[in-house]
């Protein structure tokens, strides 16, 4: 094995990429369980606005644990990793911006379990499950079992077998060709991705009866390198379906409460009606969501297990839903009211998009308080906002209180961003934001920073 490989097969010379990935963070992950319930078996939504415990496993630089720890200092965040680079710049960041409730550790899946940790209420893996050998996943079975509490939640990342399927091929010649000619994985992976566009420029048939293959590879082209070498080069490179995972996990007392992905919340803008019938048919969840795959296609997989989970009622989780604040993730008054999606157009009520956009531009807002102010019916409310929510113009905000007490410590670590990149050469493209509870782009519009409470 070259030595760019760790034993277990995974690029260890070389760091990933500094990224924040939302779908890990309480606030986003609560709004998910409540807006995507499965049928007539909900599964009740933690609280993201109790003292909690979470741990990101394979945290890479830390990003997203140490955002999370800033915004919410009553939380005792922990995050490991096994690239000891990785661990070191994410102390350094978390030392720099004054964040003490984040513990950072250099350890594998296996160490893992040596340390003396809190049990977790929420426990991620962000682009882990995919790229690790059985053993180690084996290995990540065991933290979950022996670390998540009883009505923990789980958010778990992986290459979906239907989407990445065309591609595996190519991806497989990627990694051979790195190989085979002995070359270092930035190399390796540049030179295999322009010799297959050779290929395809030549008119090699795999192209034409897999196009998405030739979206990958134009993607490949274009991506950072880091990513490249991470996603395409591990000697270990599985894909899942839902049924597959969920059989693994079954063994750690966990059960799938839903996706992470909120367009699973809208089939009848992706599919036809024919479609929607069918997978209404289909009673096992397990079993409809793997047949849901084969018409979305994802190429990530972002799944919701609960252990032990306990259930709610339909109008508990309508209450909820009534309480949940939301923030415009563009200025507000840009808000759209209409949609296109593959089967058609879509249209917020008018009187729903004006109380929603109306309210939004005063700052976050629930649907409760909403319907109070504007007397709009609460259905075209709820779904204005999901489908906002959906399209990615609004995001699920954090209680007030919560915003109030994160905001000094939001601050802090914010104004520490620059005096860090300085020192250290690395670029944090995320500010925390008290508001989301997560990261917000720094190359975001100014007016946008101020209403997500970033102050620099």
């Amino acid at each position: 094995m070259p030595k760019a490989y760790s034993e277990d097969g995974y690029i260890a010379s070389h760091t990933y990429t500094t990224g924040f990935y939302k779908e890990q963070t309480p606030a986003f992950l609560h709004y998910a369980l409540l807006s995507g319930g499965l049928g007539p078996r909900l599964p009740a939504a933690f609280s993201s606005s109790e003292a909690f415990a979470s741990c990101d496993i394979g945290c890479g630089f830390g990003l997203t644990p140490i955002i999370a720890a800033a915004v919410d200092p009553t939380a005792d965040i922990w995050g490991f990793d096994f690239n000891a680079e990785h661990i070191s710049g994410a102390k350094a960041l978390a030392q720099a911006a004054n964040v003490p409730n984040v513990t950072l550790l250099d350890a594998s899946f296996e160490t893992f379990l040596d340390h003396d940790t809190p049990d977790f209420d929420l426990i991620t893996l962000h682009g882990i499950y995919s790229w690790v050998s059985d053993e180690s996943r084996q290995q990540i079975i065991k933290i979950l079992h022996k670390r998540l509490k009883p009505g923990g939640v789980v958010y778990l990342s992986y290459n979906g077998l239907t989407g990445w399927a065309s591609a595996a091929p190519m991806r497989q010649f990627f990694y051979d060709y790195t190989n085979l000619t002995d070359s270092d994985p930035f190399a390796g992976a540049s030179n295999a991705a322009a010799m297959v566009n050779g290929m395809r420029a030549a008119g090699a048939a795999f192209f034409g009866v897999n196009p998405q293959a030739g979206r990958l590879l134009d993607k490949a082209l274009q991506t950072d390198a880091r990513y490249m070498v991470h996603e395409y080069l591990n000697g270990n490179w599985s894909l899942f379906s839902l049924v597959q995972v969920a059989d693994e996990l079954a063994s750690a007392g966990l059960s799938y409460a839903g996706s992470a992905d909120l367009t699973h919340a809208f089939d009848v803008f992706h599919m036809t009606p024919e479609a929607q019938a069918m997978l209404g048919s289909i009673p096992n969840p397990l079993l409809r969501e793997s047949a849901r795959d084969f018409f979305m296609n994802p190429l990530l997989r972002k799944d919701i297990f609960v252990k032990d989970p306990p259930l709610t009622t339909s109008d508990r989780q309508t209450e909820a839903l009534m309480d949940q604040r939301f923030c415009a993730m563009k200025l507000a008054g840009q808000l759209p009211q209409h949609f296109n999606f593959p089967r058609g157009g879509v249209s917020l009520t008018a009187d729903a998009h004006a109380a929603i956009k109306t309210a939004l531009s005063k700052g976050p807002a629930s649907a409760r308080t909403i319907v109070d102010n504007s007397g709009v019916e609460l259905k075209s409310v709820l779904n204005g906002l999901k489908l906002l929510a959906n399209v990615g113009f609004v995001a699920p905000a954090l209680p007030e209180a919560m915003t109030a007490e994160g905001q000094q410590h939001t601050d802090r670590f914010n104004a520490a961003l620059a005096e860090y990149e300085k020192g250290s050469g690395e670029r944090v493209p995320f500010y925390a934001s008290p508001i989301t509870g997560g990261g917000i782009s720094r190359e975001a519009d100014a007016a946008l920073l101020k209403a997500f409470g970033v102050r620099v």
